[in-house]
């Protein structure tokens, strides 16, 4: 079965052609070929690796698959740094495909390595190591028109000890994007500082694929915007959230619908113009208006669906309650000691299913402290907006992923500290109140049952 699962997940994904599929020595081998299987497990690993090519940053998405190159046309250029003889280095790359590099009686695997020395049998040295990019950035700047150029930078580390310096090669590739460029393409290296050498090139494939930059950039500039509407919702639903729990409901799913709409009408280019240094044209404008037009109206309907189904709905609030308090825990216990993203999305995952669980079971007796604990979350998240040094979740994850994190901040507990403080604040004032025993929350859950 697990065999199964893997050969389709490989089709699926267009890694393994049906050909491939039905040839017997491919992945359908008796137990005696072990040697051509291990082959084709090693193969499809290569193949998986070029996920990696799969780049992003700030919702915005980069395919470097077609930068790839066969073993027998690799990119080569020679660098910028001359030594005392008047010679260059000579840098060897390749994109998604790994080299080999046969280094103290073994081989190594890299995306690139310079040949050190004057002689024809110099040593190779390995410049990065064999993963995934331990950087990548979005890059935008502003053409002669005044437009706006989007493309990708990343950075490969864990090369061999540099020779030249301190430390290990790192080396930084830029990729920009030229449209009319879709087959071989022309890399430069500057190595003015030889343990970290800059790759450059132009291509298709420094073009984003997927992008919703607008709507981020316009949140990052006008932040008091999405830091009212926490402020606001946090602190009803903290205070009022058991009686009003339907209306809670409605408004956490309206409010995602509404920002997801949002993000797909920026990712398809709908909403330049809340573009800064950039005069709108009235077609820009107009799908704008009518982006939020659609968003507000699917943001509606999705609130008053999830009003009708609210076991359903209020149990979803449950797992997402789960999710941050998974976040929040993996944040103050584990990333002192173990800095990885598999931890970090299996805590939360675990954290959402109990919190779901949880809801669903006990729901009407949970209400208060679900409402109250959510609501603090969203008020204190609404304040550190502006006070800032709390630990953004995404940019967080990227930190983890790419081996950046150097800690948290002292203003995290105290945020933290802000969050169960006012959490049981608002329980006990609920409990106060006997929003615990609302008739409209037990009625429901009574026909529920």
């Amino acid at each position: 079965m697990k065999r199964f699962i893997s050969i389709s997940l490989a089709a699926l994904l267009g890694l393994v052609s049906a050909t491939e599929l039905t040839k017997d020595t491919m992945f359908l081998q008796s137990e005696g070929e072990t040697s051509t299987t291990s082959a084709k497990i090693e193969e499809v690993k290569e193949d998986l690796q070029k996920l990696y090519c799969l780049l992003y940053d700030d919702l915005t998405f980069f395919d470097l698959r077609k930068l790839e190159r066969p073993a027998d046309n690799l990119y080569e250029a020679y660098g910028t740094n001359i030594n005392g003889q008047g010679v260059s280095r000579l840098y060897t790359f390749n994109f998604c495909n790994r080299l080999i590099v046969s280094q103290g009686g073994k081989d190594e695997k890299t995306f690139g390595y310079t040949t050190e020395g004057l002689s024809a049998n110099s040593n190779q040295v390995r410049l990065t190591g064999s993963g995934k990019p331990s950087y990548t950035e979005t890059v935008i700047t502003n053409t002669e028109e005044g437009d706006e150029e989007v493309h990708i930078l990343f950075r490969h580390s864990e090369g061999e000890k540099c020779s030249g310096g301190e430390g290990n090669y790192v080396v930084t590739t830029e990729v920009l994007c030229d449209e009319t460029i879709t087959g071989d393409a022309t890399l430069t290296v500057d190595d003015t500082d030889l343990c970290h050498p800059r790759v450059t090139l132009a291509h298709k494939a420094g073009c984003p694929v997927f992008q919703a930059t607008s709507i981020v950039r316009f949140f990052a500039n006008h932040p008091y915007i999405m830091g009212v509407l926490l402020l606001l919702f946090g602190g009803a639903v903290t205070f009022f959230g058991g009686k009003f729990f339907p209306w809670v409901l409605a408004a956490a799913a309206g409010g995602i619908t509404f920002l997801v709409v949002i993000l797909i009408a920026s990712a398809v280019g709908a909403l330049k113009a809340l573009d800064k240094n950039r005069e709108p044209t009235g077609g820009q404008i107009a799908a704008t208006t009518a982006a939020f037009l659609v968003a507000f109206g699917l943001a509606i309907f999705a609130g008053w669906f999830i009003k009708k189904i609210r076991r359903i709905g209020f149990t979803l609030l449950g797992a997402a309650l789960g999710f941050f308090g998974g976040f929040l825990f993996y944040s103050l216990v584990f990333i002192q000691w173990l800095e990885n993203t598999y931890v970090l999305f299996t805590i939360c995952f675990l954290c959402a299913l109990a919190g779901g669980f949880l809801v669903w079971k006990f729901g009407k007796h949970i209400v208060v402290y679900v409402t109250a604990f959510l609501g603090a979350y969203a008020f204190i998240r609404g304040i550190s907006i502006w006070a800032g040094h709390f630990p953004n979740e995404v940019a967080l994850y990227g930190q983890i992923s790419s081996g950046t994190f150097d800690g948290l901040e002292p203003a995290f507990y105290g945020y933290l500290a802000g969050i169960i403080v006012l959490g049981v604040i608002g329980s006990i004032f609920q409990f106060k109140k006997g929003y615990h025993e609302s008739a409209e929350t037990d009625d429901d859950y009574q026909k529920s049952d």
